[in-house]
């Protein structure tokens, strides 16, 4: 099973190429987090309608997958910021 998390940026360029079919065709699942909708709700042009039509239409599934986000300290003074995530 192939599950993407896709983001704004690549949904509208697929879009605007005409190619949203390729989201569908390449992946099992793909997510959609919350914040991208609002995104992609904010926008009114010819590329976002699209792919508010292609959600509507054909999915993908809408799900949230925002569960935290962490920042630790190494003992070597590095950071890491983790994003974690979950899958209904």
């Amino acid at each position: 099973m192939t599950l993407w998390v896709v983001d704004t940026a690549p949904l509208i360029f697929l879009a605007k190429l005409d190619r949203l079919y390729l989201l569908k065709e390449s992946a099992s699942e793909v997510i959609v987090p919350p914040a991208v909708i609002r995104e992609v709700n904010a926008q009114v042009d010819d590329a976002t309608q699209q792919v508010r039509q292609f959600q509507q239409n054909n999915g993908p599934k809408i799900k949230g997958v925002w569960a935290g986000y962490e920042q630790t300290t190494f003992p070597d003074q590095s950071n890491v910021q983790i994003v974690f995530l979950t899958h209904p």
